[in-house]
Formats: structure tokens, sequence, C-alpha cells
């Protein structure tokens, strides 16, 4: 389940793309001399797998107030690329290195508030790591902030935290 949250306004999204989207087994031919011997079914592993299980649970956050100083100390300190913006335990908006480049030069007084992005595509912590991926592609995003039942942050998934999945799960 994915939701579109403007100050800290949650509301449901369904993507038309993702209707009916059972994922496909597939085919590995098991090769002998160039010639296949055998074909296996493999059966992935993307749909036995949840955003819960993967994402990260201890997040950094800033607070709409925190100047431009505070994220580029929060942004090198410790190598990340997104940074929620939560207000009173409240989701507020997202800052991003990709929109901070596209902004250009910056003052470090500038307030968080001036410089997040307000719409914020999340998901439900127990979204199938297919509906991920497939967002990751077709919204061109690299992460997606995740919410529990409540709809309140409950972690962040991103495009590192799968591949260190999957070089860990080797797929």
């Amino acid at each position: 389940m994915f939701y579109i949250v403007v100050n800290n306004n949650a509301t449901e999204y369904h993507f038309d793309y993702l209707k009916d989207s059972p994922m496909q087994n597939r085919i590995d031919p098991t090769l002998v001399n160039g010639i296949p011997k055998e074909s296996k079914l493999i059966e992935p592993k993307f749909h036995k797998v949840f955003a819960i299980d993967l994402m990260s649970k201890e997040i950094l956050s800033l607070k709409t107030t925190d100047t431009f100083l505070d994220v580029k100390k929060i942004l090198s300190s410790h190598s990340i690329h997104h940074i929620p913006v939560i207000d009173k335990e409240k989701l507020m908006g997202l800052i991003t290195t990709t929109r901070l480049q596209a902004k250009g030069k910056i003052e470090d007084k500038i307030e968080v508030k001036e410089l997040m992005e307000e719409t914020v595509l999340c998901a439900h912590e127990d979204t199938p790591l297919e509906h991920i991926l497939k967002i990751f592609i077709n919204e061109k995003i690299h992460s997606i902030l995740l919410l529990n039942k409540d709809l309140d942050v409950s972690g962040i998934l991103t495009q590192n935290d799968v591949f260190k999945w999957v070089l860990k799960s080797r797929i």
C-alpha cells in the first residue's frame, strides 16, 4: 500500500502498473558444455520479502526549523542522501541531495522548510519488495519512507538497502 503525504496528511495512492502484478517465476537453464542439460524453476525471493524486512529502522531526521547547515552536517557525517523532516512526530517533508543540487547555491541559514520536498511518496512497511522495486524504477526514486499502521514513519528503504540484501541473499 502506498501513500502520498503532504504536511502530514496521508492519502492512499494506487499505481495502475501494480495491478495484477504477480511475480513471474524464472527459468534457469543449467548448461553443460553449452547445451542445456535441464531447466529448473527458480522461485524468486522478492515476493516473500517485505519492506519491513530490509528497511533501516533508525533514521536520522530534521525539523522544519533546522537550517541548511544542519542538513550539510548530517549528510556529510552519515553518508546518506535522504532525510525525512519530522515535527512533533509527524512527517512534514523530505530532504534529498538531488533536490539540494537542483537548487544550486544555498545559504547556511536557510530553514529546512524552504528546502524540503513537501509531497512525499511513502509505503506501508508491509509492502512487498516487488512493488517497492517497481516504484523505484517507474517513479525514478532512490528511497521510500515507510509507515506503520498508525501512519507514523517507521523506517526508510533505499536502493542501497536492496542491493545489500541481494548480495547477502545471493539471488
